[in-house]
């Protein structure tokens, strides 16, 4: 019986992900209209001009490092991002940028599947299979859902500053809880690179961090009884690291430039920033919880992934995996409160960015109290016994139940998410008339005229961002495009009227 039950579970699994996989066709497909644009040509413009002088990337990278400085003293402080936004692929190849998609998913991937399988998996003991299919959930409501498709995936500037620094946050979570557990040094030395890293990077998931590391140490010594150890104390070593490059990111002269004169420390901003925290988080996830109809179906869908697969570990714990189901809420809240902080304290407006952030954030924390719940309930009522399954007929019809209401709210989103976006994109002829659009001005911006007039875009970017060339020649837009491939000059005129003159 439960080779025959593990048998279904299996085939169970392969369905969802080819399904999971399917709806990542349009978003891969659309890849190859990609291009850089706005704050790539800005940041990107002196690493491409050393690479094409001297075709030496050791050229563009000191480029890169020098423009780095410069913007540490000029605009903001986020030195490992300014860093790397002068590396994007269009630096290199004018069509290497279709690449961009592709790293950006997996690294979203590949973090979120360590996380889920140290946490779900390996700490709660949750069945391999089961925890297979609630990442694709969660990673499937990331992916799909997103509230910027240009900053979270398509373009390099937005998803390095967000969707990556996202991934290493989850990331150093892992490393700090294996330390934790096991105290290799390994783990400890990762650690402190990913916290290094995420210092020099977007403030919400460098805050989320340590925030985050801090309450699995408290988490672990509540819940677990665990007394202070050596290897807590030096958790202090990364946590040190990242204030480091904070303490060098905030003191940035740039960010005054940015924020504005009056951005600096102040006890009332700090106490106004804690309690605002508190209420954008509860407003953001009623808001999610009433406008995103998916999460909701893939949450019921969870809850009925457990009643169904729900399994002891083969050999039982001396504790319980899921203990202090309260305790584990309010961490998860507190932990999801601390990332609309930094937007909150410098009181500026923030880029689409931050959105997909806080989205982030409300998808693996309500996932995760789901599971940790549903968990608790079946270690707590013994629904199910430890060597067969046992569906008894208020399951069934509670399950039944969730089905239907599933089928209910999930009957119209779809249309708004990031596949079929894509797909309507490429359906609709935009897509190829967006990239004849943009591979026209690449010819014309490599040839040798130094002032130029090129035909803007049309605007019907889909899921791709681009700040196209303005009539004006000072405006920002001509400016950087001009800079980064070395012209003089460059005004933008209406498609049809650059045709008509210039064909």
């Amino acid at each position: 019986m439960v080779k025959k039950n593990n048998k279904k579970t299996n085939i169970l699994v392969i369905g969802i992900f080819l399904l999971f996989a399917f709806s990542l066709i349009p978003i891969l497909y659309v890849s190859q209209y990609d291009f850089a644009t706005g704050d790539d040509y800005a940041f990107g413009a002196y690493a491409h001009l050393a690479f094409q002088n001297s075709h030496s990337i050791i050229a563009a990278i000191k480029a890169s490092a020098q423009h780095t400085a410069d913007i540490y003293y000029t605009w903001q402080g986020t030195w490992l991002s300014c860093f790397l936004f002068g590396l994007h692929p269009e630096v290199f190849n004018d069509r290497a940028y279709v690449v961009v998609p592709w790293i950006m998913l997996f690294i979203m991937s590949s973090s979120l599947w360590h996380f889920c399988n140290h946490f779900f998996i390996k700490n709660l003991c949750i069945e391999k299979n089961t925890g297979i299919i609630l990442t694709i959930f969660i990673l499937s409501s990331m992916i799909q859902l997103l509230p910027s498709k240009p900053f979270g995936i398509f373009w390099f500037n937005g998803a390095l500053h967000y969707t990556v620094p996202y991934s290493l946050m989850l990331l150093s979570l892992v490393s700090a809880s294996k330390y934790l557990k096991s105290a290799h040094k390994k783990d400890l030395i990762i650690l402190s690179f990913l916290m290094l890293a995420l210092g020099g990077m977007s403030y919400p998931a460098a805050l989320a961090a340590p925030v985050g590391i801090c309450l699995i140490l408290l988490f672990r010594r509540i819940s677990h009884r665990r007394y202070a150890q050596k290897k807590d104390c030096t958790l202090l070593v990364p946590l040190i690291l990242e204030l480091i490059g904070l303490v060098i990111s905030a003191l940035a002269p740039g960010n005054k430039v940015r924020g504005g004169e009056k951005f600096g420390f102040s006890f009332s901003t700090v106490i106004y920033t804690i309690w605002q925290s508190f209420v954008q988080c509860v407003t953001h996830t009623l808001r999610y919880l009433k406008e995103e109809h998916f999460i909701i179906a893939i949450l019921f869908a969870s809850v009925l992934l457990f009643i169904f697969l729900y399994k002891k570990p083969e050999e039982t714990p001396r504790e319980k995996l899921f203990k202090n189901p309260l305790l584990f809420i309010l961490f998860v809240f507190l932990w999801d409160t601390c990332v609309y902080a930094p937007e909150i304290y410098a009181g500026v407006s923030v880029s689409e960015g931050v959105d997909n952030t806080y989205f982030f954030s409300f998808v693996i924390s309500i996932f995760s109290i789901v599971i940790y719940t549903m968990g608790w309930l079946m270690e707590s009522t013994k629904i199910l016994s430890k060597e067969k399954y046992y569906i008894n007929s208020f399951t069934k019809a509670t399950a039944f139940l969730l089905i239907c209401i599933t089928v209910f709210v999930c009957r119209h989103p779809l249309k708004y998410s990031t596949a079929y976006i894509c797909y309507d994109f490429v359906t609709s002829g935009n897509a190829q008339d967006f990239k004849n659009e943009l591979l026209l001005q690449q010819k014309l911006l490599s040839g040798d005229e130094k002032t130029l007039v090129l035909p803007s875009t049309n605007g019907r970017n889909g899921p791709i961002i681009n700040m196209s060339v303005t009539p004006d020649s000072n405006s920002w837009n001509s400016r950087v495009i001009a800079r980064f491939y070395g012209k003089d000059s460059v005004t933008g005129l209406a498609a049809d009227d650059w045709h008509k003159i210039y064909d």
